[in-house]
């Protein structure tokens, strides 16, 4: 899927508290996400109806460096991952709940068409996912140094051909998806075969999320009171 240009940092969360902070928890990014990807459900607990709601999860970090000579990306749903299936619908029939995921992509240098900018296809968000991507209807995702770029995870996208000689592009990405779906995982140790699995305990003021491998191993977070975060 990448081009073997790109170089790559996975995991951000547990190994940069900046990341984690400016990148990620960034007010607007999760405003849209908590609002977008946070699902409600009633279920009957004997004769008690009972309310649950699943807030969104931090799905993965990554850090991009993409040197000249790169190829393009070819256009791709980033919730391909998450087998969502779509119908073809217009926008005034778009309900939330439809999409699985949010990304966040922040430019860590100038961006451009040039040297690799994210290319998109707004609108696609509503196709059918039987209908292919068209080159012909993708903007480019131009930005400057700490300037943002949001995206659902079902609009076709893909990072660009770096034509230039010397500029490398350098881009700080997330995505959140719904707590209830698999996240990403990424393993500094191809002979472990973790599987992480979240286990969450509320109080009244805060979240932990655990973290538990199937080596045994732990790591919790705590955050604020109505955050849902997994590393």
């Amino acid at each position: 899927l990448l081009p073997p240009e790109t170089r790559r940092v996975f995991g951000l969360a547990g190994k940069s508290p900046t990341f984690l902070k400016n990148i990620v928890a960034n007010p607007l990014y999760q405003a849209v996400c908590d609002k977008m990807l946070t699902s409600e459900n009633k279920s009957w607990l004997g004769q008690n109806l009972e309310t649950s709601i699943s807030r969104p999860q931090l799905n993965n970090t990554v850090v991009l460096s993409i040197s000249p000579g790169a190829r393009a990306q070819e256009l791709h749903r980033d919730d391909m991952i998450h087998h969502n299936p779509l119908t073809a619908i217009t926008a005034d029939q778009y309900k939330i709940g439809r999409d699985t995921g949010i990304g966040w992509f922040v430019a860590g240098k100038k961006t451009t068409k040039a040297n690799g900018a994210t290319r998109f296809i707004p609108g696609s968000h509503l196709w059918d996912q039987m209908e292919p991507p068209n080159e012909d209807l993708a903007f480019f995702a131009e930005l400057n140094p700490g300037d943002g770029f949001m995206m659902l995870s079902s609009c076709f996208h893909g990072g660009s051909a770096n034509t230039t000689a010397d500029q490398e592009r350098l881009v700080y990405s997330c995505f959140m998806t719904k707590g209830y779906l698999r996240q990403v995982s990424s393993f500094s140790d191809r002979k472990k075969t973790s599987t992480w699995r979240p286990h969450s305990r509320k109080s009244a003021s805060t979240t932990m999320l655990i973290c538990r491998n199937s080596l045994g191993t732990r790591s919790a977070t705590r955050f604020g009171a109505g955050w849902t975060w997994m590393i």
